[in-house]
């Protein structure tokens, strides 16, 4: 991901107290693998994405497809093109 997105992400995760761990546990995933999203070393599946929007909408009570809209526009951001 890009810097600006990676910062987008960290933001949301502390205002809304998500811990990485936490969100980790609830979507069933490993930390380590969330991590290398949040620092751009990794992308996410699709399926990936689903399980972080559920995990999310747990967490924080949240709209579901909010919280997709959320992580789609994080995403397409990211995969700008410039010309």
């Amino acid at each position: 991901m890009r810097k600006d997105t990676e910062l987008r992400w960290q933001v949301m995760m502390l205002t809304r107290g998500i811990e990485l761990r936490k969100l980790a546990k609830t979507s069933n995933m490993q930390a380590s693998q969330i991590s290398g999203w949040l620092n751009g070393r990794t992308r996410p599946t699709a399926s990936s994405v689903i399980k972080l929007c559920k995990a999310i909408t747990l967490l924080t009570g949240r709209k579901y497809d909010r919280v997709l809209i959320s992580i789609m526009y994080a995403i397409e951001l990211d995969h700008e093109v410039k010309i």
